[in-house]
């Protein structure tokens, strides 16, 4: 492509109409993310569909009143303390939901953003196509945000569906036309369902409270893996070097998920193994805690747990691309592990040594075989 006059490229493709609406939407937007356009897209996505119906006044103070009783039941089965508790409970629409978590994953998104935009800028011979990745990247990543978490919308119930603290501490936001769905769906009274709900947010929510080190420590973990993130090179430039054809642009833009060809890096797999550890842990502690509690509090609380782990099993694109761009697993199979590695160690009494410290964390193998962690973490 030598001899091209990178202007008058730039003009020519001002020409395509599909283009020219890009270029037209990414005016006077600045920073490595457009998310106006995010907003838009998640908008749209999450707003399609069927339309629940909205929750009343009743249904407000029942998830109000089980979240009390949740923190309750969780302080007394697991000790935790000292703790800020429950203090805002809101009943979302998809469409809230969606904006809520594009406003809490603004930084690492946009932490993505610039690390993949300005390896590809630095690393890759695009020719007259590189001043294009400056331009259109942006857009492309507000899209590819706002269409993976307007597809959540349609699936999460409330903040702690992915292990990764996301508000202010003590509020709880709840996913109001999903809870309609899965509460039909299971075939369980929306009393006995939310219970559960109440119990499963909360216990991740005080659990973030009372351990100081959680928090920092897992989102230290997730900026280290976007930070060792990697392109494939040759896909992306192929993209982008051929950007000037209509076909291939409105192909781009109908898979805005495909935009940055991420590839995995051995300084990624090591993190995932790390956060899986965490999140198989976490998950685990959870579930032990909400089983304690429950049996108590909802006569149908094995149905309910029935039903919620087949759900959690049909994962969605995105949120495989979530595991892809942030290293954070939506599925069950870290939730599996983590409760037999859970349910072993307070068997033997050894609990309380789990959350201690971040040097207290299981491994990998020792999720699999707790007697390696007793040995060497457990009371002598």
């Amino acid at each position: 492509m030598d001899g091209i006059d990178n202007s008058e490229l730039s003009r020519r493709l001002l020409e395509i109409p599909l283009f020219r609406e890009i270029n037209n939407a990414l005016r006077g937007q600045s920073g490595p993310v457009d998310w106006k356009i995010a907003g838009q897209i998640s908008e749209a996505v999450a707003g399609s569909g069927l339309r629940s119906g909205k929750p009343s006044a009743s249904d407000v103070e029942e998830l109000n009143q089980a979240c009390r009783i949740a923190e309750l039941a969780v302080v007394g089965h697991s000790g935790l303390g000292p703790v800020q508790g429950v203090t805002d409970v809101r009943l979302l629409w998809r469409t809230q939901w969606a904006q809520v978590n594009l406003d809490a994953l603004k930084p690492l998104t946009e932490r993505l953003a610039t690390k993949l935009s300005g390896d590809a800028a630095s690393g890759l011979r695009l020719g007259p196509a590189a001043p294009l990745l400056g331009a259109v990247s942006p857009f492309l990543m507000g899209a590819q945000m706002g269409m993976v978490i307007g597809h959540l919308s349609h699936k999460a119930l409330g903040m702690w569906d992915l292990c990764l603290p996301r508000t202010r501490a003590g509020r709880m936001y709840f996913n109001f036309p999903n809870i309609l769905e899965v509460e039909r769906d299971l075939q369980v009274s929306p009393q006995h369902f939310r219970m559960w709900l109440a119990l499963h947010e909360v216990s991740h929510e005080l659990h973030f409270q009372a351990v100081s080190w959680m928090r920092p420590y897992l989102l230290g973990l997730v900026e280290q893996y976007i930070e060792a993130a990697e392109i494939d090179a040759s896909q992306l430039a192929s993209r982008l070097g051929n950007i000037n054809d209509p076909t291939e642009l409105s192909s781009i833009m109908q898979r805005p998920e495909d935009l940055f060809p991420l590839l995995r890096s051995p300084a990624q797999e090591t993190l995932v193994e790390r956060i899986q550890c965490f999140t198989s842990a976490a998950e685990g502690y959870s579930d032990w805690i909400v089983r304690k509690a429950g049996l108590g509090l909802t006569e149908q609380f094995d149905k309910v747990q029935e039903g919620m782990t087949r759900r959690r099993a049909e994962r969605s694109s995105p949120e495989r691309m979530m595991e892809k761009l942030f290293g954070l697993d939506l599925g069950n199979e870290q939730q599996r592990r983590g409760n037999k590695f859970v349910v072993a160690i307070a068997a033997a009494g050894e609990l309380e040594h789990l959350w201690e410290k971040p040097e207290n964390l299981p491994d990998l193998t020792e999720l699999g075989q707790p007697h390696r962690w007793l040995a060497r973490v457990g009371t002598p």
